[in-house]
């Protein structure tokens, strides 16, 4: 039996290496010091955040800038911080939370059906327009711009008093 592997559009670099992860696990962490260290931006699929270069979040304060310029990239991902390019080769670690996380719902509400709907769930994002003041639903082709996947695990034991002490906050 011969397999031939699926067709993908390749894009120009960067190539995308998809960051999954619950809330409070780290990423805002992980992601300024891959700033820092490599004066390189990252990338998420929620384009209205923007972190600067003191590790500061800012939320609905800028348009989201896509990662690639084709009228595909208009749909993310966009970039975490203003302040620093894009890799010029390699790749670019992407935020999604694969619309894993919902804290006010049972498990059965937040499980995919399938991989399938979970592959399509993890190219969800956002993007804010500053023009309109709006925050507009868009969707990627992760199948098509995602090349590695980083799974970032925290102890589950630190995790959720986290995640309980930030929706407490609110």
């Amino acid at each position: 039996v011969k397999c031939r592997s699926a067709s993908r559009k390749r894009h120009p670099h960067p190539h995308v290496a998809q960051m999954l992860g619950f809330p409070r696990s780290g990423q805002n962490i992980l992601q300024h010091a891959i700033h820092e260290l490599t004066q390189t931006s990252t990338a998420v699929n929620y384009g209205q955040a923007v972190m600067n270069p003191d590790g500061m979040l800012f939320r609905s304060t800028h348009s989201g800038i896509p990662l690639y310029d084709d009228e595909e990239g208009e749909n993310g991902p966009y970039a975490f911080s203003d302040a620093y390019p894009f890799p010029s080769s390699g790749y670019v670690l992407t935020r999604s939370y694969c619309a894993g996380h919902c804290l006010e719902c049972w498990p059965k509400d937040y499980m995919k059906a399938s991989v399938k709907r979970w592959l399509y769930e993890c190219g969800v994002g956002s993007r804010f327009n500053v023009d309109t003041g709006r925050i507009n639903q868009v969707y990627y082709n992760t199948t098509e711009l995602v090349e590695k996947n980083i799974h970032l695990i925290r102890n589950p034991f630190t995790n959720i008093p986290a995640r309980f002490e930030h929706e407490y906050l609110r």
